[in-house]
């Protein structure tokens, strides 16, 4: 029986082989170091992070292997695939529908609209904001109803974030320079 004495010579080597993109590789990498000084002796703990490294700057410096985000189809909208009612300032809103490719019918010259869903087609509806009366300002974006409200002479008082859900004076109410409170998901 003979004791096992590790030589003082010895020299370790960590390595790490691979290959990528995963999905269909293009690049296969070896990396062997000899003798690592720092992070330990194995190549998970030095060869794998200087292959990472490698790879990375593959990725960065080829646009080829980028995916871009937007390769899939157009996806076809039914009226379960609209978005709920969407209220706001026309131009506003028919401007990002424009950016955003929504095909839409314009129904209205009124400064505020909403939007609502008819078969396979988004349209964009005047709202109309009596003088005198409390304004329906249902699935306005907070900016937007502060604004109305506001202006009207109305304290506004704001719960949730989002857009509004519920407004605590019935829309047409006679304006007397009330508190309304308005909740918002």
């Amino acid at each position: 029986y003979r004791k096992f004495r590790p030589r003082k010579n010895l020299k370790h080597r960590a390595s790490f082989a691979g290959y990528f993109p995963a999905e269909a590789p293009i690049y296969s990498c070896i990396v062997v170091i000899t003798d690592p000084k720092a992070h330990g002796i194995y190549g998970s703990e030095v060869a794998l992070p200087v292959f990472r490294e490698i790879a990375d700057k593959c990725f960065r410096s080829e646009v080829a292997l980028q995916a871009a985000i937007n390769d899939a189809p157009k996806p076809m909208y039914t009226k379960r695939k609209f978005p709920g009612p969407d209220a706001g300032n026309r131009t506003e809103i028919e401007f990002l529908l424009d950016k955003l490719n929504v095909p839409f019918e314009p129904s209205t010259n009124r400064s505020w609209s909403i939007t609502q869903s008819e078969n396979d087609t988004l349209h964009v509806y005047g709202r109309s904001l009596p003088e005198d009366q409390v304004p329906n300002i249902t699935g306005m974006g907070l900016r937007d109803a502060l604004y109305i409200l506001e202006n009207k002479g109305l304290t506004v008082v704001v719960e949730g974030a989002g857009k509004v859900v519920r407004q605590s004076l019935i829309p047409g109410t006679r304006i007397k320079g009330q508190t309304i409170k308005l909740t918002l998901r």
